[in-house]
C-alpha cells in the first residue's frame, strides 16, 4: 500500500471519529425563544454526523451555507416549547438542536445565555488547524447545564460556563477518537487509538473516571 492510500485511510477515519459527538437522544435544556418566523434544518448535517462527504467535496468550511440550502421556514408561537439537546455558535450565527413537530434538526435562533457566558465559549471558536469560512463550536449540557461537553473543530474540553473553567480532555487526530456525550450515565466516553477496544470516560468535571460507569 503506497504512502497516498495509506494517508488517505488516516485522513477518514480521523474524521469519521473525530465529529461523533451524540450516543443517544436527549432534550434535556429548555430554552425561552420569541415568537418569530427560523430557520429550521431536519437534514442530517455534518457537524454532528460522522459523514466524511462533505471533507471529500471541500463543503465543510462553510456551516452556515450548508444549513441554509435546505433548511426550511418554521414558525415559532408564544406556546412552542424550545427542548434543545445542544447548542452551538458560529462566526455569524447562533443554533440550536431541538426537536419539532416530531422531527429533530437544527433551528437557528439566538441562545438565551448570559453575556459572560456566551463571550466564555466564543473563545472555542476559531480553528488551528482548519481554514474555514465558518468556525464552529458545539456545546453539549451534562444534566447538570452549567457543566457542558464543547466540540470545536481542533479539539474536546469539558467546561463549566458558570465557574469559567475549562478541561482539555483530547486533540482530534490524537491519541483519543469518538468523544460522545453518553447521556444516561452523564459522562463522556472515548475511545483510545491503537488500543485495542479500550475506553476512557470523564465525568461532568472533566476529570477521568476509574471504572467504567453502570448507573
Amino acid at each position: 500500500m503506497n504512502k497516498i492510500k495509506i494517508f488517505s485511510i488516516i485522513f477518514i477515519v480521523s474524521f469519521l471519529s473525530s465529529n461523533v459527538v451524540f450516543a443517544q437522544r436527549n432534550f434535556n435544556v429548555e430554552f425561552d425563544v420569541k415568537a418569530g418566523n427560523y430557520l429550521f434544518n431536519s437534514n442530517k448535517l455534518y457537524f454532528f454526523d460522522d459523514g466524511i462527504d462533505c471533507y471529500l467535496t471541500n463543503v465543510c468550511n462553510d456551516i452556515d451555507t450548508v444549513f441554509e440550502n435546505t433548511a426550511v421556514d418554521f414558525k415559532v408561537t408564544k406556546d412552542t416549547v424550545i427542548k434543545a439537546q445542544s447548542y452551538m455558535y458560529t462566526d455569524n450565527y447562533e443554533y440550536m438542536y431541538v426537536r419539532l413537530n416530531k422531527k429533530e434538526g437544527w433551528l437557528r435562533a439566538d441562545i438565551p445565555l448570559e453575556k459572560s457566558e456566551e463571550v466564555f465559549l466564543k473563545r472555542f471558536l476559531p480553528s488551528h488547524v482548519f481554514d474555514m469560512l465558518s468556525c464552529y463550536v458545539q456545546i453539549i449540557p451534562f444534566k447538570n447545564n452549567s457543566c457542558v461537553f464543547v466540540s470545536n473543530a481542533d479539539d474536546w474540553y469539558i467546561a463549566n460556563i458558570k465557574r469559567k473553567k475549562i478541561e482539555h480532555i483530547g486533540t482530534k487526530g490524537g491519541r483519543l477518537e469518538a468523544c460522545q456525550m453518553l447521556f444516561s450515565k452523564n459522562c463522556v466516553k472515548c475511545y483510545i487509538d491503537m488500543g485495542w477496544g479500550q475506553d476512557v470516560w470523564f465525568d461532568e468535571n472533566g476529570k477521568k473516571i476509574k471504572q467504567k460507569p453502570h448507573h
